[in-house]
Formats: C-alpha cells, sequence, structure tokens
C-alpha cells in the first residue's frame, strides 16, 4: 500500500501510516519557515562592519576594523577605477585629556581626521569611542564642482563610487544628518587610484 494511500484498496482497512508521514511533512516545512525567517530576521539592515554592537565599545580589541581597514586597501588595490572611502567617526571618551585635534592630519568640513594607528590606539584604551548618531558624508570635485552625496550612515562605513573613480581633485564634508555645516568642505585631496582613504573623523 501507499504511504499516501487513504485506505486499503483490497480490504478498505485505514492507513494509520499516511498520517505519521503527512505529519512529518508538515513538521519538516514549518521547521523550514522558521529556519528562513530566523536567517532573514538576523541577516537583515546589517551595517557593514558593525555599528555600535558589544563587539566595538569602546576598550574592545577592534579587530574587525583593523580587518575592515585591509580589505578597503586590498579592494582599491585590485580596483582602482572606483573610488573607496572607509569613514571611522569617533568621539573623545568622557574624561579623556587627549588634544586630539592637534594629532590632526588633515581636515574635512565640520571634522579633523586623525591617523589611522592613533585612532586604533585610542579605541582599544577607551581614549576615543565610536560616534553615535547618523551622518552624512560627501565629496566634490573640485575641477567639475559636482557634488556626490551618500545615503545618511551610522558608525563605521565604507562609501565606494565607480563614477566618482575619475576625479582627479576632490574634497570631503562629513556633518551629522540633522545640523552641521554645508558649507565647510575640507583640504583638497589629490585622488590616487588604487587607495582607499581612511577618513577617522573627529567633530570639530
Amino acid at each position: 500500500m501507499s504511504w499516501f494511500a487513504g485506505a486499503c484498496s483490497n480490504c478498505g482497512a485505514p492507513n494509520t501510516t499516511r498520517r505519521i508521514v503527512i505529519g512529518s511533512a508538515a513538521a519538516l516545512g514549518l521547521l523550514l519557515v522558521a529556519g528562513g525567517a530566523a536567517l532573514f530576521i538576523a541577516t537583515r539592515d546589517q551595517p557593514l562592519f558593525g555599528s555600535l554592537t558589544s563587539s566595538n565599545q569602546p576598550g574592545g580589541d577592534f579587530f574587525w576594523l583593523e580587518d575592515a581597514m585591509k580589505a578597503c586597501d586590498s579592494k582599491a588595490a585590485q580596483d582602482p577605477r572606483t573610488l573607496h572611502i572607509l569613514v571611522i567617526p569617533v568621539s573623545p571618551s568622557p574624561g579623556s585629556t587627549v588634544v586630539w585635534s592637534s594629532l590632526a592630519l588633515n581636515q574635512i568640513g565640520n571634522a579633523f581626521v586623525l591617523p589611522g594607528d592613533r585612532t586604533l590606539d585610542g579605541l582599544k584604551r577607551s581614549l576615543l569611542t565610536i560616534t553615535k548618531g547618523d551622518y552624512v558624508f560627501s565629496i566634490r570635485d573640485e575641477a567639475t564642482k559636482e557634488t556626490y552625496r551618500w545615503d545618511p550612515a551610522n558608525g563605521v562605513k565604507w562609501f565606494n563610487s565607480t563614477k566618482a573613480g575619475v576625479i582627479k581633485s576632490l574634497r570631503m564634508q562629513i556633518k551629522p544628518k540633522d545640523s552641521g555645516n554645508t558649507e565647510s568642505w575640507g583640504n583638497t585631496v589629490d585622488h590616487k587610484p588604487g587607495t582607499c582613504y581612511w577618513i577617522n573623523a573627529l567633530p570639530q
């Protein structure tokens, strides 16, 4: 008798095995649906390289951030026709006595740019924290004055643009989503194809 037959065709006895098979199939289907839902919930809206989570709070090892820097460098070298920028927004931790602005390499609109090694050291020693809140990052082509602006971001974010890859020199700007000076742009930067720009942005 087939597992899915309702009854025996010869004697008419009900097929009890059919109930077990159908029940097992239904349970398996529900398990697959639940598993798919769990996978969707676990992976949706995950920011690139994280934002303010337990793995990158002050005092952590910040290996994830070092990996992000290396990955951006590697991708930029492989893809020189695309502009790659890794933005790391940071703020002094409460009680920090370091004059961070004195260590700045450059400035962009509304922020200073800190050296990568000092930024990592400051984060690991809890002297700096990843800045909370949404921000807007933009660049401007100095030859054409065309502005490229990305959607608001939060935490560490890797920005890239193939269209902006042809830019020879540019200025950058970072500002809080709902405040900041939109007319303030940083110093002119000569674009070197194949380079990932680490922007360790400290608010001015």
